[in-house]
């Protein structure tokens, strides 16, 4: 849901399935500061293709899904750490943005320079 909400520039869905144990960081982080977040990170998380490679039990009750973004002539490889928030649901709560550090701005990823 994350990765479908960042390629459609969605970020109040971004913002459903980005959180914490505590719920929606919409919920629990200012507005604006949120926003910022979330734009940054859909520059980096936009992508041509994605394929979950796998899943497992990470650290604090965490789950790390690993994925397998392409952008362009780029295939990257990164984790997404989950957590379960309230009424059993699922939130993103962290990412490994290093792997896809060169997505965001890329003239190589043939996008047209933007």
């Amino acid at each position: 849901m994350f990765l479908k909400a960042v390629n459609e520039k969605d970020i109040q869905a971004m913002g459903t399935v980005f959180g914490t144990k505590d719920g929606p960081a919409r919920q629990t982080v200012d507005r604006t500061e949120l926003e910022k977040r979330l734009i940054i990170l859909a520059c980096y998380f936009n992508h041509d293709s994605a394929r979950t490679l796998g899943e497992d039990r990470g650290t604090q009750d965490h789950r790390e899904v690993r994925v397998e973004l392409k952008k362009g002539n780029l295939t990257r490889q990164t984790t997404f750490y989950t957590i379960q928030g309230p009424g059993r649901r699922w939130y993103v709560d962290n990412m490994d943005i290093a792997a896809v550090r060169d997505f965001c701005g890329n003239t190589g990823t043939g996008r047209g320079g933007r």
